[in-house]
């Protein structure tokens, strides 16, 4: 059965913790407890659950890059 779609723009503000590995180098994080997970956020915050599916799906794939030639 195919999900409900909504259709629109929307303007959401959620508060969670990033996963640990996406900090810079040397960051120090305070004691203040780092909040839920970006899933648990979504959930808990806007009562959206993600779910993990497979699916047909576009994909552009870049196999070189130069730069153009002056003029």
């Amino acid at each position: 059965m195919p999900s409900p779609s909504v259709k629109g723009t929307f303007d959401f503000h959620i508060e969670y913790a990033p996963e640990r590995d996406v900090y810079p180098p040397g960051f120090v994080r305070s004691d203040k407890p780092p909040g839920p997970s970006i899933f648990t956020a979504l959930q808990e915050q806007l009562a959206l659950k993600l779910e993990s599916t497979k699916g047909p799906g576009e994909f552009l794939i870049i196999t070189s890059v130069e730069r153009p030639m002056a003029n």
